[in-house]
């Protein structure tokens, strides 16, 4: 897995590169401490791994996660507990408490999934009761979060699956879908309508959080 670690702090950042020395899974692509500079990285440089402070004066952790583009996992670090909420809210893997130690570091790593091989992956199996359904991906509407379940809406039917909508996006290809909120995620192709706040897909009304309508507008072809 190639991995950035974002981190004004330079004592942090060297002890955080250490690590990924010591981590035979892990190649460290490149470590930076201006958040902007890791972005135009980023653009060329596509990494698994993002391990990024929260607090930095140019622009805050958050700010930049919500800049990337694609799915990397996300990492916190930061040197005070009370944004552990905030970044949870972000989607992130696991949230770092300065200093960090090197077990808590590797056990973080350790919930990073990478995606399937899903560029050719054209249809999936959803269980359904006592039956395995197979669904064409670009057929799924939408995806929503029930819980410590997921929906997948299809032609007006919704399928439950035991998984998390993490998985969920690592596996759908990110050409055709994209996360709007922490509860859903949209097919490109069913989209009717957007408004300010909200996607139409199918002739339901779905929320758009400004965590993720960024990102959706920046994949948006428009005039």
């Amino acid at each position: 897995m190639h991995c950035l670690i974002v981190d004004d702090d330079n004592t942090s950042r060297k002890v955080i590169e250490s690590f990924v020395e010591q981590s035979e899974d892990l190649s460290l692509a490149g470590s930076f401490g201006n958040p902007q500079k890791a972005l135009q990285f980023l653009k060329k440089n596509p990494v698994d791994v993002i391990l990024v402070d929260i607090e930095m004066p140019e622009m805050s952790g958050f700010d930049m996660v919500d800049s990337l583009q694609g799915n990397p996992s996300v990492i916190f670090i930061t040197g005070k507990e009370k944004y552990a909420v905030e970044a949870f809210d972000k989607n992130a893997i696991d949230y770092l408490v300065k200093p960090v130690k090197y077990d808590r570091f590797k056990n973080a790593l350790e919930k990073v999934q990478l995606p399937d091989a899903v560029s050719d992956t054209k249809f999936i199996f959803v269980k359904s009761g006592s039956v395995l359904v197979k669904l064409d991906i670009y057929d799924i509407d939408y995806v929503e979060s029930i819980g410590d379940y997921i929906g997948v809406h299809v032609a007006g039917k919704r399928y439950v699956v035991h998984t998390t909508m993490k998985q969920a996006e690592m596996k759908l290809p990110i050409d055709q879908f994209c996360r709007i909120h922490r509860s859903f995620i949209i097919n490109f192709g069913r989209i009717e309508q957007i408004e300010e706040n909200t996607a139409t897909v199918v002739e339901k009304v779905l929320p758009i959080s400004r965590t993720y309508r960024k990102n959706l507008m920046k994949r948006m072809n428009t005039f």
